[in-house]
Parts: structure tokens; sequence; C-alpha cells
């Protein structure tokens, strides 16, 4: 499933690859959702078991389900 899901998402080069009449669109942000050029890696995170394929020389990867470290955003030039 994965790996049919990282196709399609490739294929027609967008994160939401859904006709208008199903997910209407916010035109001015559509944008930042668009897969064109292919990128490198694409890194697809939610509660599925962890998975990677590759498709066109995109890397698609879901990573692992629950992570025990914790995440930190410091903002530039700040020391922890």
């Amino acid at each position: 499933m994965f790996e049919h899901l990282c196709a399609t998402l490739l294929q027609q080069a967008h994160l939401c690859p859904l006709p208008l009449e199903a997910q209407p669109v916010v035109w001015a942000h559509d944008t930042g959702l668009r897969l064109y050029p292919l990128p490198d890696a694409l890194l697809l995170a939610d509660t599925a078991p962890s998975a990677h394929f590759t498709f066109e020389g995109t890397v698609c990867i879901n990573p692992v389900r629950r992570c025990s470290a914790r995440l930190r955003v410091l903002p530039l030039g700040r020391e922890r």
C-alpha cells in the first residue's frame, strides 16, 4: 500500500492528487504541495508501519511509528 501511495503522489507530482470535487484547492497556496521537479526524498510520516521505497530516483520513507527521542527546534545562533 505504501508503494502505491508513493507512486501515485510522484506520478501526479502533487501531495494531494484528488479531483477538485473531492478536495477544493486554495490556489494561493497550491504551489507548496507540488512535487515538480521530483524531490530526492519524500518523507511521509503517519501511524503505518515503517517502510521505504524508491520510485524513479526518489526515495520515499515512512519512519518508525514511535520514537523515544524528542525533537527540539532552536533559533539560529542559540546554544542548548
